[in-house]
């Protein structure tokens, strides 16, 4: 019996030797003890897992299914004003736009350029001189009344004629406007004359300029006449009405603005008719009292309030002539 065991116990171990199994013998109990031996291809299935193996794939955990972000400008510091130009003009018409100017920034009244006053008493042009035909504007002649040299004037306002038109006592200069614009009425009310002061330089044949003197009067002589014997308009202060009376004599008080001074002026252009004694451009003011005329620094009714000198005399200074 004990041969037998030897046998047997040498027949395990042999079994065991061959099956990468290691055989502890104590007493007579025969105990094995599976050992996994080192670089040994041995499936172990106790660190199996559900889990397939990983392989190098990419990991998309922390991955969306949004689209790739794009680079977006940050245009919450941008304004939709597009930039300044430059030096370089390629239009000749910029070259006549004045210089921006900084919000809250009061215009500049000194030192202006043509283009400069120009845009700043465009708002003025309200007056149309020989409505209804082509051709110059010239100067009528004290020593002459001839028809040819009389003009309509129209304003753009109203689009009606300025013609002389009685007020009524306490309303003011004899000055309104016609009831439409119609050809007859711009023939019938062809009754203003430009008087030019007389020079060797400016002869009373050529057409009146822009940014020269002349003296405004209504039909005077046998063609017509103002109040009595005072046909032409001049500047006085009054309590109702636009700042305006009669006068006997010619006051060169007033001058056309609107183009290049010394140039002439077209009939139909629309153009400032400017008082040189006030400083202020003539334009429609619809009032309470008087015909609907003014100035600038005109008031409706009542005590007129007390206004700072106007600025207006540094700003048309680029369209007088010199």
């Amino acid at each position: 019996m004990m041969d037998t065991g030897r046998t047997l116990k040498h027949s395990v171990l042999a079994l065991f030797a061959a099956t990468s199994l290691s055989v502890v013998a104590i007493g007579q109990d025969v105990r094995v003890k599976v050992t996994r031996r080192p670089n040994e291809n041995v499936h172990d299935r106790r660190t199996d897992t559900k889990r397939p193996a990983r392989t190098n794939a990419v990991d998309r955990r922390n991955e969306s299914n949004r689209p790739p972000r794009r680079i977006v400008r940050d245009r919450r510091n941008e304004s939709n004003t597009p930039p300044p130009r430059g030096p370089v003009h390629t239009d000749h018409r910029d070259k006549l736009k004045p210089p921006p100017r900084a919000p809250g920034q009061p215009p500049r009244t000194t030192n202006l350029s043509f283009a400069e006053a120009s845009q700043m008493m465009a708002r003025y042009k309200q007056w149309r001189i020989g409505d209804g035909a082509g051709g110059k504007i010239y100067p009528q002649s004290l020593r002459t009344n001839a028809r040819s040299q009389s003009y309509n004037i129209k304003g753009k306002v109203l689009s009606k004629y300025l013609q002389y038109e009685r007020q009524g006592a306490g309303r003011g200069i004899n000055l309104g406007w016609t009831d439409n614009d119609s050809k007859q009425t711009a023939t019938a009310r062809a009754k203003w004359h430009f008087v030019r002061t007389f020079d060797q330089t400016t002869p009373r044949a050529k057409p009146m300029r822009y940014g020269e003197k002349f003296a405004l009067a209504w039909d005077f002589g046998s063609l017509g006449w103002g109040s009595k014997n005072k046909p032409f308009v001049k500047y006085a202060s009054r309590t109702v009405g636009i700042n305006l009376n009669w006068s006997k004599e010619p006051s060169y008080e007033w001058t056309i603005l609107g183009g290049e001074p010394g140039t002439e002026v077209e009939r139909g252009d629309w153009v400032v008719i400017y008082n040189l004694n006030h400083e202020q451009p003539l334009m429609y003011f619809n009032r309470t009292l008087g015909g609907n005329i003014g100035w600038p620094d005109s008031s409706r009714f009542g005590p007129k309030p007390v206004r700072k000198k106007s600025n207006m005399a540094n700003i048309v200074k680029p369209l007088l002539m010199r």
